[in-house]
């Protein structure tokens, strides 16, 4: 009677934690740069009905992106076919893909496991706050998330699976959900799937279970999802297949300067990626530290690393942050695949450590609870003021009610975004200095409005006085209209 008590409050806060998101997808603005230039990418493919070879204005160019397959792009030009070419449907995919992690997550750990343990991750995985913010936004990360999730919880389901039969369709999804990871992001899909299991199989001497694999039929279905596209954007893109396998899926993490076409990458310090997946994982990966060596008299470290199926989450953890970790080039959403093992990692510790000494339960779930309603409410209200900040959808609108029939000129560049909210109205231009820019300017016979951002130094003193200033918002600035 207790345990479905518990189960009904994890249910009621499931469902108004993904109601809330739900809502918000539509809430604010492209923020600049990545969800701009996502949301531009799958514009493109419906503007110009062009699904092999995505497009991105990039330095005043319309040029073919092929840094990435085109899934995630896909599936949002689906989605703003049906919905419109607005914020919803952009973010729709990868607010979908989160529903359908959690799902396939509680589905397999219910069945394997527990359902327990099934419900409290999934409660776990939704209340990280990093990751269910980010399950809002134009993002490839929750997409590749859900094919290399999907694959290591269907690779748990085979490996738990007595039935010979049953073993053999697990092993297949494995195959299926690599094909999506890798639709949606490359090589990658498979390496944070291959490196944790392959080390756990070894560690565990699981190596008889491969015999199980329906090999055969699993390499088929990977290949009919992958290699179509591969062939025809090769085709159409002469030496695609060299630049995305050995500059984006491989220079990149080794070299500073790998050849990327279409901006600088994100360079840090090895070893950056521990802290990134304490931050992704956040608040839960603090308590998970917490959790484990206070009730360590319970449930020692020892008794965690002994046990077989709870340290196949761990395994994935451990493995991948550590791949991460010699990389210079990433960003924390690369750590995202990972949160659902620790998610369901961490449901394991917490019930066997209460099934060890008797632990109260209450006080993990009042206080769960309470941090999930915070996380909710801190979105609600800081997701608007960012997006205001960064995007420029708000500054754009003005510049229609002013003139609907003037062109739009971006002192320096042209923000991903603002292809998005008035590609029409946009005058492309390459980068340039802000003198150059206000040159170009001069020579522009057509009606115009003029917008920079505020922190431009080189302006012109009268214009960052403001005193030629005719609207401003977030970080954008109306500064003249001719």
């Amino acid at each position: 009677m207790e345990k479905n008590k518990q189960h009904k409050k994890y249910i009621y806060i499931i469902a108004l934690l993904l109601m809330i998101r739900a809502v918000t997808l539509p809430a604010f603005s492209f923020v600049d740069t990545t969800e701009g230039r996502y949301a531009g990418i799958a514009k493109n493919i419906v503007d110009y009905d062009n699904w092999i070879t995505p497009k991105l204005w990039h330095n005043g160019e319309l040029v073919p992106f092929l840094g990435k397959p085109p899934l995630f792009f896909w599936s949002s030009a689906i989605c703003m076919k049906y919905f419109g070419q607005n914020e919803f449907a952009a973010r729709l995919p990868g607010f979908l893909s989160f529903v359908n992690i959690l799902l396939i997550m509680f589905i397999i750990i219910r069945k394997y496991i527990s359902t327990e343990i099934a419900w409290r991750a999934v409660f776990l995985l939704l209340s990280s706050v990093v990751i269910f913010a980010a399950s809002g936004f134009v993002i490839v990360d929750l997409m590749l998330s859900l094919g290399v999730a999907g694959a290591y919880f269907a690779y748990f389901a085979f490996i738990k699976e007595p039935d010979i039969k049953l073993r053999k369709k697990w092993s297949r999804t494995v195959f299926l959900f690599l094909a999506i990871g890798f639709m949606v992001k490359g090589p990658v899909a498979i390496l944070l799937f291959g490196v944790p299991v392959f080390a756990w199989t070894v560690y565990y001497r699981r190596s008889g279970d491969l015999k199980h694999h329906a090999w055969l039929t699993g390499f088929g279905i990977f290949l009919l999802i992958t290699a179509p596209w591969f062939v025809l954007a090769e085709i159409k893109n002469p030496g695609f297949i060299k630049y995305f396998f050995v500059n984006e899926n491989f220079l990149r993490f080794v070299v500073r300067d790998y050849g990327d076409k279409y901006g600088s990458g994100h360079e840090h310090i090895r070893g950056t990626a521990i802290l990134m997946m304490l931050a992704a994982a956040s608040p839960w990966s603090f308590y998970a530290i917490f959790r484990m060596f206070h009730c360590r008299r319970f449930y020692s470290i020892k008794q965690i690393l002994n046990n077989e199926y709870m340290n196949f989450f761990l395994f994935i953890v451990a493995a991948d942050t550590l791949l991460w970790s010699m990389a210079r080039q990433l960003l924390m959403t690369y750590l995202f695949p990972l949160v659902p093992a620790f998610a369901v990692w961490l449901a394991f510790l917490i019930q066997k450590q209460d099934e060890s000494k008797n632990v109260k339960r209450h006080s993990f779930s009042s206080h769960a609870f309470v941090l999930c309603v915070g996380t909710a409410i801190a979105l609600l209200i800081a997701a608007p003021v960012i997006s205001q900040n960064k995007s420029t959808k708000d500054i754009i609108d003005i510049c229609k009610n002013i003139s609907d029939g003037a062109r739009i000129y971006f002192v320096h560049d042209v923000p991903y975004s603002a292809y998005f909210y008035a590609k029409d109205k946009v005058v492309p231009h390459p980068d340039e200095s802000v003198s150059e820019s206000l040159d170009h300017i001069e020579n522009l016979d057509n009606s115009l409005c003029v917008i920079s951002k505020k922190s431009y130094s080189k302006l012109p003193e009268k214009i960052r006085k403001r005193k030629y200033c005719i609207a401003s918002e977030g970080e954008y600035t109306l500064i003249e209209s001719y």
